[in-house]
């Protein structure tokens, strides 16, 4: 498993960009998502980094709900990952941490109530102040920014939809007041 922030060596590439094959730090190889990949300074389309095949095969299907226009937000909680739809065409994909055993997220069908670009979240044991691109879409449960963890791909949360700041940053622009949050297993 990758740690946030971990080296990588980039090893190849497909020749669409979409995937890449690093070795860790700890000598292991394999596929990962470009968009998984911070890659600062890092040039694709230099011919110095060879192209593998054949190319690793989706591990999952996303759901795509028809009949809808505009802008929507599809959770997949068994992957960990919250897919941005534009009608029926994928337009982001992102790994989120969702609710832990004793604090599962909510499934089902909503929309997004309020959005605050800051929402402070306090519970019995806990308080977040400032928390970022923050909206609401259940009650207390949220799609949000997150500083104090960057363990995405594993349940985290009190029930949120944890996302790294900057993926939510971008989210709270792509979605609106009333945009269809979609969440399942």
């Amino acid at each position: 498993m990758l740690t946030y922030n971990e080296p990588l060596l980039l090893l190849g590439k497909l020749s669409d960009n979409s995937w890449l094959y690093v070795k860790t730090s700890d000598g292991l190889d394999g596929w990962i998502m470009t968009s998984w990949a911070n890659l600062g300074g890092v040039n694709l389309n230099r011919d110095d980094h060879p192209v593998q095949t054949p190319p690793p095969t989706e591990t999952a299907t996303p759901v795509v709900l028809e009949g809808i226009e505009g802008p929507w937000i599809d959770i997949d909680l068994s992957e960990q990952r919250l897919y941005a739809y534009n009608g029926t065409q994928l337009v982001d994909s992102f790994l989120v941490s969702t609710g832990i055993y004793r604090f599962p997220t909510e499934t089902g069908q909503f929309h997004i109530d309020v959005k605050l670009r800051y929402s402070d979240m306090r519970g019995d044991d806990y308080f977040l102040p400032d928390v970022p691109y923050t909206m609401y879409y259940y009650g207390d449960y949220a799609i949000h920014g997150t500083y104090w963890h960057h363990s995405f791909g594993t349940p985290m949360s009190r029930g949120c939809i944890n996302m790294d700041t900057g993926d939510a940053e971008w989210l709270f622009s792509f979605a609106s007041v009333g945009t269809l949050v979609n969440i399942h297993n």
